[in-house]
């Protein structure tokens, strides 16, 4: 997953980059709430809220699953965007400078979602504030809503 993301940032030409997830659907002005938001914050990293879909609840697992992502939510305000050290590239924006900076996702990770994590971390560590901004919401459409699966 790493490298992918890293080709596609080397593919990019912008100053701004925006990470999505393929099972995350959005609105039509998801980019240019991410935008908005970085401008508004600048030097900074933007987390956009993700909300798991309905048929999540209908399973132990997806309860668990649900709760999480719901507590991430309560703790961080509710409503208004603020700082926190929470990280996930399902909905996430950044200068192209702060990328290339810190190196991009570390290719030798080998856990799904550890890529980020570890890049929000080296973030953090410079000194980069991340801003959660729950008004840019997308719904994860996820297919793993049994432990099994």
């Amino acid at each position: 997953m790493a490298a992918a993301r890293n080709r596609g940032v080397y593919a990019a030409r912008g100053a701004k980059l925006i990470f999505l997830d393929d099972d995350i659907q959005v609105e039509a002005d998801f980019v240019s709430r991410h935008v908005a938001a970085l401008e508004a914050n600048p030097g900074c990293w933007i987390v956009g809220r993700v909300i798991q879909r309905p048929e999540m609840s209908q399973t132990p697992f997806g309860r668990y699953r649900e709760v999480l992502w719901e507590s991430f939510h309560t703790a961080h305000a509710g409503c208004s965007p603020v700082e926190t050290q929470g990280i996930t590239a399902q909905s996430l924006s950044l200068p192209r400078g702060d990328f290339e900076r810190l190196g991009g996702f570390d290719v030798e990770v080998r856990i799904a979602s550890c890529e980020y994590m570890l890049l929000g971390i080296k973030a953090l560590e410079a000194g980069i504030r991340v801003i959660y901004d729950p008004g840019i919401v997308g719904v994860h459409d996820d297919w793993a809503v049994t432990l099994e699966s």
